[in-house]
Formats: structure tokens, sequence, C-alpha cells
């Protein structure tokens, strides 16, 4: 089926270019039918015509699952199959389309010596015929024991058909979907590489977890497993089958015999065109690390059952960083010039001077001094009059005196809560297509100036902003903050024309788990949203663990609901007993007169300068 956006800017003549593409795919045999569907639009399913697109999809595939599939299996191979809808060209019969042929064609083919039995010989014959098998050989085995239902050693016809039906447990609407006959066994036999472990010794799997496996890991995971980003020349070797199977150059490995194995060569380094690891990642490993490779390909080359490393095992590497590292108390080292240092922070800065032949730089001068203490406490620059009079007494003590008089001033919670506020994507709307204004933000604002400035310990700052709404408060005021503490999570970017309420929660959830590791963690842990972390140790389990957090969460932004806006938020009334400032002050009678009048008086003087085209002014300032 083919679904045709209809959108003009998207794509013109969609029925046009509905018939083009259903005709090219009916020469080739393949039964279709298109419909085009209004309004699906680059934004993808979450747009209008996905309830009609789904409608129309699982119709179609009822209808050619049941009316095809019974066919195809009992088909011969040169039957044929009538395309659905109209159609001028009648399509190739089924035998030019590599259909599934009878079964019985297949078991007469294997039977070598016409007895109506297959041997487990004459059924390893897929090995070369099938190119499923071909690249697992490991399978055929394990695939004639499960066809061999009465366990006698031989397969009856009516046991070899099984090898295209679906395995017991499998769901789906209708029957599955006829398959090649190279990837009937890969249907059938659902664990391959199980079964054909479960006969490697438990020492064999021992010595891989033991001396290969945390190779693989430090090593080669990075380019060459299921997780990589890109796979390096189509290897994977965290599946004993992509193993098996190899890459762009061949198979990686032929078990028992390392002279053969590319993955050995390329360890060696003794093909100038397949070194691995390369030299730009650590070059060739030890030749005692290359000899456990060796000794494990000899051994069979064993894996424990599963395509992957455990995702634990394969992110504890990366505990190594220093970052994950639990806080030690350093041996302070030991300096030359002892008289410079003022606290052990100067010593381990000094250290590093004198290793690289260096100098502290001379005391700052009184003025600069003075001037650069204003800066970084308030952002403002000292008066003229504050200058003269520090300078007429420079002493230490008196600077101390200032340092305090800056703490204490409310312009110091202004400047540092602003940095605070960078950190927290302050901002008062959500941004994205539609600027909706959060009227309340300012609260949240105020709160972070208002920390600074009351000097409220960090831990406490972290935890009344994830969790405020959660603590006990000793009265309305207190609660009060704490709810407004919680506006770190309510602000942030929304697409608050996203017409899907499961994506728009979603999204918003990925937001706040971004900000909250951003903030507080230092690391984006907001990429494990699809996959495991590249680099760092997070995975995606540790996402969903804090998604599942945060969608039990109301998040209550307060933007009303209007043209647009598809989700609107609500606002968590604060007590009224708080003592919390009012957006607006209430205008008394009096004033409200009085301002309804220079609105008036405002709105006559700009019609009549419009008319004049009167524009450059200063009359509206302030």
């Amino acid at each position: 089926m083919i679904f045709i956006d209809a959108e003009k800017e998207e794509l013109s003549n969609p029925k046009e270019n509905g018939e083009k593409f259903a005709g090219i795919l009916r020469k080739n045999g393949v039964p279709v039918k298109y419909h085009v569907i209004k309004g699906i639009s680059h934004y993808g399913i979450y747009r209008e015509g996905f309830d009609e697109a789904t409608t129309l999809e699982l119709a179609w595939f009822d209808e050619y699952l049941k009316g095809t599939t019974e066919k195809a299996v009992g088909a011969s191979a040169d039957s044929t199959d009538a395309p659905t809808g109209a159609d001028t060209q009648a399509p190739r019969p089924i035998a030019e389309r590599a259909a599934m042929p009878n079964p019985t064609n297949g078991f007469a083919a294997l039977d070598s010596d016409g007895d109506g039995r297959l041997s487990p010989k004459e059924f390893g014959a897929l090995q070369t015929s099938a190119a499923y098998f071909r690249e697992h050989p490991e399978a055929v085995q394990p695939v004639f024991k499960r066809l061999d239902a009465d366990a006698d050693g031989s397969l009856t016809v009516e046991e070899y058909r099984n090898i295209g039906r679906p395995r017991s447990g499998n769901t789906g609407r209708g029957v599955a979907k006829p398959l090649p006959p190279e990837m009937k066994a890969a249907a059938a036999s659902a664990e391959p590489a199980a079964a054909s472990v479960s006969a490697i010794a438990d020492a064999d799997i021992a010595f891989f977890e033991k001396n290969i496996r945390p190779v693989l890991i430090k090593n080669c995971y990075e380019c060459h497993s299921a997780d990589a980003q890109d796979v390096k020349g189509g290897l994977v070797l965290d599946a004993r089958a992509a193993l098996l199977r190899g890459g762009d150059s061949g198979p990686a490995v032929v078990p028992g015999k390392p002279d053969e194995s590319l993955l050995i060569t390329s360890l060696r380094h003794t093909n100038p065109d397949l070194k691995m690891p390369p030299d730009k990642h650590g070059g060739k490993l030890s030749d005692a690390v290359i000899g456990s490779f060796v000794q494990w390909v000899k051994r069979g080359a064993a894996m424990p059952e599963g395509d992957a490393a455990d995702v634990a095992r394969r992110l504890e590497p990366r505990m190594d960083h220093w970052a994950f590292k639990p806080v030690t108390a350093p041996v302070v080292p030991e300096v030359k010039t002892t008289s410079w240092p003022k606290s052990d922070v100067d010593r381990f800065i000094l250290t590093e001077l004198e290793a690289n032949g260096l100098e502290p730089v001379g005391d700052a001068e009184p003025a600069a001094l003075f001037r650069r203490v204003h800066l970084d406490l308030t952002g403002m620059p000292p008066t003229a009059e504050k200058v003269q009079a520090f300078l007429s007494d420079p002493s230490a003590t008196r600077i101390d005196t200032v340092i305090d008089e800056l703490l204490d001033s409310p312009r110091y919670g202004e400047h540092w809560g602003r940095h605070w506020l960078d950190v927290a994507r302050y901002a008062e709307s959500s941004g994205k297509e539609t600027d909706f204004a959060y009227p309340q933000a300012w609260r949240y604002r105020d709160y972070v100036i208002q920390a600074f400035n009351q000097d409220m310990p960090f831990d406490q700052f972290i935890r009344e902003q994830i969790a405020g709404d959660l603590y006990e408060a000793r009265d309305d005021r207190m609660r009060a903050d704490l709810l407004i503490a919680t506006g770190f999570l309510a602000i942030g970017p929304k697409s608050h024309i996203e017409k899907n309420p499961l994506q728009f929660e979603l999204d918003v959830v990925d937001e706040q788990i971004d900000t909250v590791s951003v903030a507080f963690l230092g690391l984006t842990v907001a990429c494990a949203r699809c996959h495991d972390h590249k680099y760092d140790p997070i995975s995606q389990r540790d996402y969903c663990a804090l998604a599942g957090i945060f969608r039990s969460t109301d998040t209550r932004y307060g933007t009303v609901e209007m043209v647009q806006n598809n989700n609107p938020g609500d606002r968590e009334a604060l007590p009224s007993t708080a003592g919390q400032a009012d957006a607006l002050k209430v205008l008394t009678a009096r004033d409200r007169t009085a301002l309804e009048a220079a609105i008036s008086r405002k709105s006559e003087r700009l019609a009549e300068m419009s008319k004049k085209r009167e524009y450059a002014t200063l009359e509206f300032e302030g």
C-alpha cells in the first residue's frame, strides 16, 4: 500500500504520482492498492490523516493475508497471483518472483535416496542450497531437531512442511506472510544460536567472558557492535551469528581455524590493509591478548546465549572516568614558595605553576581590586565616590568589609541568580513554533534571586526545585515558596501546537530529563531516549526509569487555551495567606478611571499621527 501525502507543498499531483509508482510495482508482480490520504505532513504520523491511514493499512493487510496466504503455501511453482485493484498489465508468474515453492517439492529435492524420509545428512544439503543456512551453518542441526517431532532421527514430509510455519506463541493479524525459501529457516528457528551454544562446554564460555569480552568492550564495540552509531565495515562482534557471517571482507572467524580467521589476521597486524585496532585507536594489542583470541578461536569461538553484551557490562568501563568516582581527599602538594598560598587550593595551583617554571602574578592595585570585587559580586562598577573613599584606606580589613556589604546587597542575588537562570533555561514563554507566555514564570525568577541572597545551601536548592511540592512546610509562606521552586520543571520550551497528547507529554518529559541532568549532573542523559549513551555510562533503561518518574508528575505551566495551543496547562493556586506579591496590583476605581482616560487620549493621538504619517516621535516613551 502506498500512502501519498496530499499537501501541495510536499507532493504535487498525488493521484498521478500514486498511479505511476503503483504501476512500477505491478510490472514487477507486486499486488498493490494505493490511496491518497488528506493531511499527512512532514511531521509524520502524529498529524492529520493518521487514523484514516491506519484503518486502510490494517484493512489491506487483513485482505491480502487472508486472501493469499493459504493459496501461496500450497501453490506450485507455476502459479500466478492476480493484482489487487485495476491493472492494465498482468503481473509476472510467481516463479519469476522467487515466491515460496511447494514444501513437498522441496522435500523431494532433498530426499536423495527416495525413501520418503530426510536424514540429517540430506537435510544438511540446505547449507549449500539455502542462503540463510549458508550464513548460519550452526542453525542446521537445531532446526532439524525442532522439526523432528517424533525424535526418530529423520523427517517425514509432514514434519518437513513445518519449516515454513511460525513458531507457537507468535501473534499478529491473520497468518504469517509466506517467506522465500532461504528465510523459512530463519522464521522456523528462532533460537539457532542458543541451541548451538548449548553444546559448548561451560569452560569455553568462561574463557570468553574472562579473556575476550572485556577486550571487545574496551577496544571494539564502539565501532563493531549492534549499538554502534556507525558500524564500520559492516562487522558486528557482539553476536556469534554476526561474527561468523562477518562484514564487508568476509567471515570474521572460522571456528577452530585461527589462521583462516580475518579477526586474528587483523589483530596480528600482518596485513597492512587490515589492522585492528587501528593506530588511531590504540594500535596493536599485546601478544598475550592476541594469544587469548587465537586460543578462543581454536576452542570454537564460544559466546554465551544472547546477541549483545549485557548493558551493565558494556557500560562498566566508562565508570573509570574520574567524574563517576567517589570524591576523595587528595594529598595536598608541597610548594617551594610557602608564603604565597592562602589555602590548599592555592597550593595545587602553585604546584603546577612551579612545575612549568612560572610564578604567580603580583597582587592587584587597590583601585583595580575594588572594581573587580564590585563587578564579580554585583555585575555593577562602583561609583567614583566609593572608589575614592576606599582608596583613602585600602586595607585588607576594609576590602573584607566591602565584600560583606556587597554580599548583603540585593544586587548580588540578581547578578548571580542570572547565571543559574541560564542553566535552568529560564524564559517567560514557551518558544518553539507557537510562543505562548508563562504568566507566572517571574515568580520562579524571584525565587532564585531570593535563594542566592539568603545563601541557601545548594543541596536544599536542588531538592526544592525538583521536588519542593513533596516537602513539609511549616506555614503557607513556605508552602508557596516550595511550589514556586518547582517552576524549574514547569518552564522550558514546549511544542504547544502538537496534536498528539502522548507525543507532547513525552517531549515535555524528555526536556525535563535533559534539563535536570545537564543542570545537576553535568551530562546529557537525553541522548539515551533512543539508545544507550554512546560515551557516558547511561543506558536507555536509566532514561526510561527517569521518564517514569517525570510522567507521574503533573506539570503545571499555566498557558491558556487558545488558537494553536493544543496543550494548555493548569496553574497551581498559591495559599492566599502566603504573602506572595500579586502579578498586577488591583486598581482602585479612581486609578482605573485615570488609566482608561490616558489610554483613550493616547489612542486618539496615535490615530491622528497615523493619518499624518508622523511615526518618529518620543511622545509615547514611558
